[in-house]
């Protein structure tokens, strides 16, 4: 194994215990950690995404967040004097009758903006009130470093 192999490996495990602590590299002047905890009986199967700057390593959005689980993932600036911003629009799948993917009940989508310069933002947008509720969970949206939570959960039958 080269030096630079050996670099990025440790590297990579020093972002993922990083994420899991709340953190991310110290040399991004800009980034945003994401937390969306899946509160329902649906999965979430990610249908697209979108970054200015870089996904930290290997946590890009998941691909897919089951019921009762919780995805997570950050993204930073890339370059000098940039920030970040980005969104991930999720489909909400019926999760039952043995069907790990079934039907498309609704799509959801978080977006945040990191600029180098200004305010912070983020949102989050839903297809059908009908089908789940969510909510922005406390934690901050200000700062070099924020950490945005989102819960979703199933609406009672």
């Amino acid at each position: 194994m080269s030096a630079d192999e050996e670099t990025k490996i440790a590297r990579t495990l020093d972002d993922i215990v990083n994420l899991m602590k709340g953190k991310t590299r110290a040399d991004s002047a800009r980034s945003v950690k994401i937390i969306i905890e899946n509160n329902s009986e649906y999965y979430l199967v990610m249908e697209d995404k979108f970054v200015h700057g870089a996904w930290v390593e290997i946590f890009g959005p998941p691909t897919a967040i089951a019921p009762m689980d919780k995805g997570y993932w950050s993204s930073e600036s890339d370059g000098i004097g940039t920030g970040t911003s980005g969104w991930v629009k999720y489909l909400v799948r019926y999760a039952g009758d043995g069907q790990k993917y079934g039907p498309v009940l609704a799509s959801l989508k978080v977006e945040w903006n990191n600029p180098l310069a200004g305010a912070n933002s983020c949102s989050q947008s839903l297809d059908n009130e009908s089908a789940l509720m969510w909510t922005k969970k406390p934690g901050y949206v200000s700062g070099n470093h924020p950490v945005l939570n989102w819960a979703v959960m199933g609406m009672e039958t």
